[in-house]
Order: C-alpha cells, then structure tokens, then sequence
C-alpha cells in the first residue's frame, strides 16, 4: 500500500476497477433482467395502461439502481394532465 516508486519517470500501469458499481449493474441486470410482471385476479387493464404509459419497466430498474447504491430509494406517483 505504502510503497514507494524508485523511479519516479516510469508510468503508474496500475488498472483501476469500480467493483461497487459491477456489482450493482451485475445485481440490478440479473434481478430486473426479465421485467417485474403486474397481475390482478379483477381487471386492471386502466393501470396497465397507465403504468406502460410511465415505461415502468425503466422505472422499476432505476429504482433498484438507486436502492443497490444508496441504500433506499423512493417513488413519488402523481397524476399528470392527461389523467394519467
């Protein structure tokens, strides 16, 4: 850890690997690689609309991007002009 160059003109050929951010894209691809699948025993095709309407899929998979690196994360849900 502490040791020295004797040469200080020779380059530092020293490789760097985030193996935080690795695992975490390898976590979230394996986790959310076949998208999460919504069912309901009633009709809910208004909420399927509304939730492919919002890419869900990409929202799920950001989310846990966010949970695996900062521990928790949130989803704020609101109505938008359109009603959806």
């Amino acid at each position: 850890m502490r040791k020295v160059a004797t040469d200080i003109g020779k380059p530092c050929n020293k490789i760097i690997t985030n193996y935080c951010y690795n695992i975490a894209q390898n976590y979230q691809g394996y986790i959310t690689g076949i998208p999460i699948a919504y069912s309901s025993d009633k009709d809910f095709t208004a909420i399927q609309e509304v939730l492919n309407y919002n890419d869900v899929k990409n929202e799920d998979s950001e989310l846990l991007r966010n949970a695996l690196i900062f521990g928790r994360a949130f989803e704020i849900n609101y109505i938008d002009e359109d009603g959806k």
